[in-house]
């Protein structure tokens, strides 16, 4: 995205996954770069927006991954509540559409809403329960 828009700030907080058992599974990683890039985009190309932000919170303890996309741009044409989603892929919004699907794949909800960044543009957010493993307990047996 940057390459087509190098004018556009974009900002990263991501919290680390690290790697082996902490790590997110590639699944939910990949749907999750897929969500942010699409939200990026459309920020850009359909909200005019100059400044993104995008942030990826793994929780240390119990609680959800948090993934929140925040713009300056003109918001989200039909205000506060969330969209159709049958209804937009009918209109060909597919990009939408697929970011619901990614969610849904992956345990997650999807919320979409006003009040990005400086209380303009959108705000776009995900959550779904923690799905990296547990460290394994380690076993010692006697013989």
């Amino acid at each position: 995205v940057k390459d087509r828009h190098p004018t556009v700030a974009i900002g990263l907080d991501l919290d680390e996954d690290g790697t082996g058992p902490d790590a997110l599974p590639d699944v939910v990683r990949s749907a999750l770069f897929r969500i942010a890039q699409e939200a990026t985009s459309n920020a850009i190309e359909h909200g005019k927006a100059s400044r993104v932000h995008v942030r990826l919170g793994l929780p240390t303890g119990v609680g959800p991954i948090e993934l929140e996309i925040r713009d300056n741009g003109s918001g989200l044409p039909w205000g506060d509540a969330q969209p159709d989603f049958a209804a937009l892929a009918d209109d060909g919004h597919f990009g939408l559409v697929g970011m619901y699907e990614r969610v849904a794949a992956i345990g997650g909800v999807l919320t979409l809403a006003h009040g990005g960044l400086d209380e303009s543009g959108a705000r776009i957010h995900v959550s779904l329960p923690d799905v990296r493993r547990p460290p394994q307990a380690r076993r010692r047996w006697r013989l």
